[in-house]
Formats: structure tokens, sequence, C-alpha cells
């Protein structure tokens, strides 16, 4: 039986996609352009675009037409906590290189919110992390993290450009053991589209999340912001089932 033409269409796009005729970030053609080049009609070019939608190979925008994703910044949620890319989604293997630049590291009071949900007194002070993450020298993502003062006395003595921050607290006799995420979406503030090299128009991930020692204590409040240009997610959800 022949293949349906959407999904040779589908396929001719993918090997477009890798071959660099579209490399990430880019708009491939219209509808009504791909629709003249195959020879076929806009439904059928429009299934073929459905499935490479479907597949995660482009993100189709109502503005800017289909867009290439780039796969290298695909991250998935799981469920267990390894590392600064355990607490954060990780990292595929295809990931390019990752480096982390420490942008502030500070005690101070933290704001009255993070406060009560850190559970801390109004007077009592944290520790502030903030990280700035690249892959290929490309800024993706803002980390700021509130930890204890009273857990962590030689918090300031540590680097964190070189340093897991999550294998640090369980090294100090704190480590995480599960944590509750809010997820949004918001337009940057300019010295945080500055830092992510994106503009003011373009808008980005949250995750705001409070994790929490088998005890329940807070150990760490984190708000961490992803530019959303080049980055998408993908939640694995598991059945409850043997």
């Amino acid at each position: 039986m022949a293949e349906p033409l959407y999904t040779q269409i589908r396929d001719d796009l993918v090997a477009k996609i890798e071959d660099g005729t579209y490399p990430p970030g880019t708009t491939i053609p219209s509808e009504l352009e791909l629709a003249e080049s195959y020879g076929v009609s806009r439904p059928t070019v429009r299934q073929a675009l459905q499935l490479l939608s479907e597949d995660g190979v482009v993100d189709r925008r109502r503005r800017r037409g289909t867009v290439v994703v780039d796969r290298r910044s695909d991250r998935h949620f799981v469920d267990q906590i390894e590392d600064f890319e355990g607490q954060l989604p990780l990292v595929e293997e295809t990931a390019g290189h990752m480096s982390n630049k420490v942008l502030a590291l500070r005690r101070e009071l933290p704001p009255p919110s993070v406060a009560q949900e850190m559970g801390l007194n109004p007077e009592a002070e944290a520790y502030l992390l903030m990280r700035l993450r690249s892959v290929d020298d490309v800024p993706q993502v803002i980390a700021t993290s509130y930890t204890p003062v009273d857990l962590f006395p030689d918090f300031m003595e540590h680097d964190f450009e070189v340093e897991s921050f999550y294998r640090y607290l369980a090294c100090a006799g704190h480590p995480i053991d599960h944590v509750e995420r809010k997820i949004s979406v918001t337009m940057p503030e300019l010295t945080t589209a500055t830092l992510l090299e994106i503009s003011r128009e373009t808008p980005c991930f949250v995750f705001d999340s409070v994790g929490r020692t088998r005890s329940e204590r807070v150990v760490e409040y984190s708000h961490v912001l992803y530019r959303g240009d080049t980055n998408h997610f993908t939640v694995r959800l598991r059945s409850g089932g043997e």
C-alpha cells in the first residue's frame, strides 16, 4: 500500500530539517507555498505539518508561522531530584555544552511572600543565589534560589558555578526529598530580557518551586525563568497501576 501523501511530505520536511535546509529557529514555507511546491492541496500539507507539530519537530505559531524547534533545548519533567538538572527539568543527552554563571550570592531578607512559603520569621535572613544557565554559550535560564541561613553556615564559601547546588544540600545533611512546583508564563522585565538576550515581547516559562526534606523542612524556594523561544517541555505521566 502506498504511503499517504501527507506522511511523504512529513518525511521530506524532516529530511530537510536534518540536512540544514530548515535549521532550528527558522520559519518553513507557508501551507500555500508548500502545497504549490509538492503539487498537493493545502489540507494535505496541513496534515503533514500537524504530524510534525505532534512530534515536537515544529512549533506552529499564529503570527510567525511554522517554526523549526531546537531539539537541543527540549526538557523533560521527571519525578526525581539529582542535581541542578534534577530540580530543574532534566536536559536531554543531546543538549550542547552547559555552563552556569553566578549573578548574585548574598544574605538578605527574602520577600515576604517567599519567607511565608519557606516558613521563616519576617526578620529571618536567607541566602540568595542567582544563576544564569547557558547552552553552547546561548543564555537559556535564570534561576533564583533562597536557602535558610541556619541550616547551611558555610553556604557562602562554595562556588556554585562549578559545584552542584543540590549535591551540596545533600552533603550538608539536608537533601531535598520532594518538591511542589507551580508553572506559569510571563513577559520578561528589561533586566531579564537583557540577560537572556531576548526582546521583552518574548514570553518566558516560569517555575516556582518549594523543596522540602523528608521531615517537611523547607530548604529551598526557587524562581526559575526559561526563555520561551528556544525551550519547550514534555510532561510524562505514568498510570497508577502496576
